[in-house]
């Protein structure tokens, strides 16, 4: 099984949503039973040890790899990952372009108006 999913839970301490990635251990009609990945005190991500029951209603993301890299995590050492830092790829340069990318659309939208 082992497949990964994203899963929408309640956080009382911060009175919010949150969404956790979990690994699919097991599974009935309407539950999944997860791990979740919860952060350690090194700054480092493991797998919870204890099996949680979460329902298929409250799951927000399938991945369609049991591989964590593809979740935003890799392996570290001793089970644990560590998390990508999404904004490493962020080029501040970019934004510029989109907005002339916005500006064309703008354009090409009033050119097809006129037709």
């Amino acid at each position: 099984m082992d497949s990964l999913i994203d899963v929408a839970v309640f956080d009382d301490e911060h009175d919010d949503e949150i969404v956790l990635l979990a690994k699919v251990v097991g599974e009935t009609e309407s539950i999944y039973k997860v791990k979740f990945m919860s952060p350690t005190n090194d700054g480092l991500y493991r797998y919870d040890n204890e099996v949680s029951d979460v329902e298929k209603d409250s799951v927000c993301g399938y991945y369609d790899s049991p591989d964590e890299r593809d979740a935003g995590f890799i392996p570290s050492h001793d089970d644990c990952f560590e998390k990508i830092d999404d904004d490493e790829d962020y080029d501040p340069s970019g934004s510029d372009d989109e907005d002339d990318e916005d500006e064309e659309l703008e354009d090409e939208e009033e050119d097809d108006e006129e037709c």
